[in-house]
């Protein structure tokens, strides 16, 4: 018995030592992140050990992200929260109309505090979003035509069709009304605005809402075509990617002209370029709300009944609290 006491003490004392081993770090070690934070966020308090990607830059020693912070406040302009921002050594790019929200640039060590305040709902990365397309597009590089008719009930004349994507190509033939002008109305280039919200321009201590907003709040009782603008595009190549020309044919070409005959859905609507992909067909979450803005903006003035967006982003967030959703 003496010795299976022995045995018994020897084992209970290894079994304690392995197990402190195993034990997790005391709570006071351990990283407190805020639960309003996205899980793909999250790793930026860890900081070196963040992988690179589009939302992340270090300048020096410290690490910036590009945020959206969905907000839950009664001032439609944010001032507090954007003063928040500000003060803590970031910088604000816009103040959204379509979501209570607004995008951001701040250091990660900020990310727990403005999670902390009341008037914030969640903190989600400027994540990439990119063009999506069907099994046909995919299979055959093309899509089959599809048609209601071509009778003035049907054919979408009067009607404007916003068109989110990576540009539209107003002079294509299939794009033109009568006497050969584009139906493609109106262009705004969001990516454009990249330097400054997306991916690319890092300045700290800029509150940029006022003049992104001056641009995307629009005066709706002034009806204005192709106006001259820094953010509107109309040159010899404008949708270098090609996905945004292909979604506009099939909602709204014309080509009666060609055999097999590809004519889209309204081939007399009007559109909208609304260009929130780049060249690769790439573009951020930030852009994309600003080109829903946008479009909601201006619906009543155009008469845009329809806004298509085949394109999509990942997230880790629940549709109650993600931007986008």
């Amino acid at each position: 018995m003496p010795c299976a006491r022995t045995f018994l003490k020897c084992f209970l004392t290894v079994a304690a030592w392995v197990g402190a081993l195993s034990l997790p770090a005391p709570a006071a070690a351990q990283a407190v992140i805020n639960p309003k934070i996205a899980a793909d966020l999250a790793p930026a308090l860890a900081g070196p050990a963040l992988a690179a990607s589009s939302w992340t830059h270090y300048a020096g020693a410290t690490l910036y992200v590009k945020v959206l912070i969905v907000a839950s406040s009664p001032d439609t302009t944010l001032a507090g929260l954007r003063a928040a921002v500000l003060g803590g050594g970031g910088s604000v790019y816009y103040v959204y109309d379509s979501v209570r929200a607004m995008s951001a640039m701040v250091p990660a060590g900020l990310l727990n505090s403005l999670a902390a305040r009341s008037d914030v709902l969640s903190i989600v990365p400027n994540r990439r979003t990119a063009r999506t397309a069907s099994l046909v597009q995919d299979a055959s590089g093309s899509s089959s035509a599809v048609r209601f008719g071509t009778s003035a009930e049907f054919n979408g004349y009067g009607v404007g069709i916003a068109v989110l994507d990576s540009g539209i190509d107003w002079d294509h033939r299939s794009l033109q009304g009568a006497a050969g002008k584009s139906r493609v109305i109106q262009v705004a280039d969001m990516v454009a605005m990249a330097g400054r919200s997306g991916t690319s321009g890092w300045a700290v201590g800029k509150d940029l809402s006022a003049t992104l907003g001056a641009f995307i709040r629009y005066d709706g009782s002034k009806v204005k075509v192709l106006p001259s603008s820094p953010y509107y595009t109309r040159t010899d190549l404008p949708d270098p990617y090609g996905h945004g020309t292909h979604v506009a044919s099939i909602a709204a070409g014309n080509a009666g002209y060609q055999t097999p005959d590809s004519t889209g859905v309204a081939p007399a609507a009007d559109l909208y370029d609304v260009r929130v992909l780049n060249e690769q067909g790439v573009g951020t979450m930030a852009d994309m709300l600003a080109g829903i803005d946008w479009v909601m903006l201006r619906s009543r003035a155009f008469n845009i009944r329809v806004m298509n967006l085949s394109l999509a982003a990942n997230s880790t967030d629940s549709f109650l609290i993600d931007p986008l959703a």
